[in-house]
């Protein structure tokens, strides 16, 4: 039987992560946030705890421009990204879930003309939002 250990550190780091669901974090700014309200938590244990936590399925990593750093979300009721693309902005970093039926077409066309399956939730498509681009 697996046993589960969480720390006031995890606990603090899951209130902001399940507080902002909406939106992608990377660890860095999840660490200023909460060391800004005089949270006790190192670099380090975001880190650790960010990354325990995608491997549980419990948030989903996303790379920031140019694969320099990832950003972090909270599944939430979205417990699956499996069935939908992304798309993130290139200027401000707006992370939005593309749930759109469109998507199933180019993934059957993709996979009956090209022999290729494509990862829905590993797909990220980059480019500019609509406040980015007035």
């Amino acid at each position: 039987m697996k046993t589960t250990y969480s720390t006031k550190q995890k606990q603090l780091l899951m209130s902001f992560l399940e507080n902002n669901e909406s939106k992608d974090f990377s660890a860095s700014q999840i660490h200023a946030f909460l060391a800004e309200r005089g949270m006790d938590i190192s670099r380090a244990t975001v880190y650790r705890n960010l990354n325990k936590l995608e491997k549980d399925g419990v948030i989903k990593k996303y790379p920031l421009k140019k694969g320099k750093e990832t950003s972090f979300q909270f599944c939430g009721e979205r417990a699956s990204c499996d069935s939908h693309f992304h798309l993130k902005c290139l200027v401000c970093d707006k992370l939005v879930h593309l749930e759109c039926e469109e998507t199933e077409k180019l993934t059957k066309h993709i996979f009956s003309e090209h022999h290729f399956k494509v990862s829905k939730c590993d797909t990220l498509l980059y480019g500019y939002c609509e406040n980015c681009t007035k």
